[in-house]
């Protein structure tokens, strides 16, 4: 195997990787999802709340990530605080767009939005291997690139599978 394969293979998994746990970091430390979905409960008090997230194992936080966990602050605004990172200068929030970049199909009915979705995350990534085949080895910067627009590619498609289930 060309070692412009190996780049794209381990690049492109690592940022998908790296994709699916920025995710999960945000709903488990911006969220409810997580504890609630562990308790059962949807309005208990924040520190129960912690405690009931300290009290469960990585494997079944990840269960619940790509399980149980369907819009984690859509029950009560509440109960996704603003963190702040800087006071006064940088606060996270949990925000989700269904939709793609500036909630384009954000609206549209889930029965659209997923195969469309779906249908581009897999047209991106069939663009891109076509592509990669056509380089030559000395495009290394090329190379690179492609290869983290394909890691956020499988990411994607990744998203749309799991939040169609």
């Amino acid at each position: 195997m060309k070692r412009r394969w190996q780049i794209l293979i381990v690049v492109g998994l690592l940022v998908a990787v790296l994709d699916q746990w920025s995710k999960f970091l945000a709903v488990k430390h911006l969220t409810p999802g997580i504890a609630i979905a562990h308790t059962g409960v949807e309005h208990v008090a924040p520190s129960e709340l912690q405690r009931s997230l300290t009290e469960t194992t990585l494997g079944t936080q990840l269960g619940y990530f790509y399980g149980d966990i369907k819009g984690p602050c859509r029950v009560s605004r509440q109960l996704c605080p603003t963190v702040s990172v800087v006071d006064g200068f940088w606060n996270w929030r949990y925000v989700e767009n269904p939709g793609a970049a500036w909630g384009l199909l954000a609206g549209a009915n889930e029965n659209l939005r997923v195969p469309f979705f779906l249908l581009v995350s897999l047209v991106a990534i069939g663009f891109i291997i076509t592509f990669f085949r056509k380089l030559e080895d000395h495009q290394y910067l090329l190379v690179i690139s492609l290869s983290l627009v394909f890691g956020g590619a499988i990411g994607n498609l990744l998203t749309v599978c799991i939040s169609a289930t």
